[in-house]
This record gives structure tokens, sequence and C-alpha cells, in this order.
């Protein structure tokens, strides 16, 4: 079996690496641009990037679904979208 891994490398400002592996899907991959800031939120293990201005999606910190940048809750969970 076949699949493509794709894998976020997050370098914090200690310089500890975290990585985010997925596989067959690029869309996180695509989402984060080298040189982004992004904040992690310990209780949910997510990341999220400070400057979303130019991102046309935005995903859900509570259930990682990927919503519209527009949308101020997730269709899916409810949850409020952090901006």
């Amino acid at each position: 079996m076949n699949y493509t891994e794709y894998t976020v490398e997050i370098r914090s400002d200690s310089g500890k690496t975290h990585r985010i592996v997925v596989d067959d899907d690029d869309t996180l991959y695509n989402y984060y641009q080298v040189g982004d800031r992004v904040r992690h939120h310990g209780g949910l293990k997510t990341y999220e990037k400070y400057d979303k201005s130019g991102d046309s999606i935005i995903f859900c910190n509570a259930c990682a679904t990927k919503c519209d940048i527009g949308d101020d809750v997730c269709f899916r969970c409810g949850c409020p979208l952090l901006k």
C-alpha cells in the first residue's frame, strides 16, 4: 500500500521541534508557511496561526474541522473559531 506522508515542523522559541504528521492529506501542510508564528494550545494539543489575514480557511481547535475563515463557530462541533 502506497501513501504520501506530509510533515509540518514547528520550532519553539526555545529551539524544540514539534512535528505534525498526516498521511495522504496536504491541507495542513499547505496551510502553514515557513516563518508563520504559531501559538500552542496545550489542553487541545493544537497549534494556531497568529496571522490569518491572508487565509480563506481556519481549523477548529476543538475538533480540527476545516472551516471557512468568515465563520465564527465550527459547523461540526459549534465551538468558537479562534481568530
